[in-house]
């Protein structure tokens, strides 16, 4: 089952839309939100699974779990859809339509998903023709638990 029937949040903001954080009712195009909250009640593994079901998202896997996986937003082709990890774009420079292998994505260090839909080009450039996936991860918190983290240099005491 998908999010398409749930609500968004009154006062819930996207960046991906127009790079500046925008309140969601004043956004132009189509977006979809899925919140870490969403994620983990799904009970879904991978992004692949979250985005089956998503209006305007088709999801294509050739073959079993590891396999190469493409998502197609509102028709476009796979390497028209800009895929962005915490901002950074992710699509393979090296495949022939650039597009993302979503394989083997999993959910457990996301914040949240923003999907926008339709041609966004005039930000994000030609690989947004189809629209822009955009994934958050979650922000450490505190000191890092387990071991102490040692240097590899010499100290003086050893010289």
């Amino acid at each position: 089952s998908g999010f398409a029937g749930e609500g968004v949040p009154v006062g819930e903001v996207v960046v991906t839309a127009d790079r500046i954080l925008t309140p969601v009712d004043e956004v132009g195009s189509s977006v979809s939100i899925l919140s870490h909250k969403q994620i983990v009640r799904s009970g879904k593994d991978t992004v692949l699974e979250l985005l089956r079901g998503l209006p305007g998202a088709d999801v294509v896997q050739t073959g079993g779990m590891g396999r190469a996986t493409s998502v197609f937003l509102r028709g476009a082709d796979a390497g028209q859809t800009l895929v962005l990890i915490d901002g950074v774009e992710v699509n393979d420079p090296t495949a022939t339509d650039r597009s993302f292998n979503f394989a083997d994505l999993t959910v457990d260090n996301i914040d949240h998903i923003e999907i926008l839909r339709g041609p966004q080009s005039s930000l994000y450039g030609s690989d947004a023709m189809g629209g822009v996936i955009q994934i958050f991860t979650r922000k450490g918190k505190g000191t890092p638990a387990g071991a102490p983290i040692r240097s590899a240099c010499p100290s003086s005491a050893t010289r």
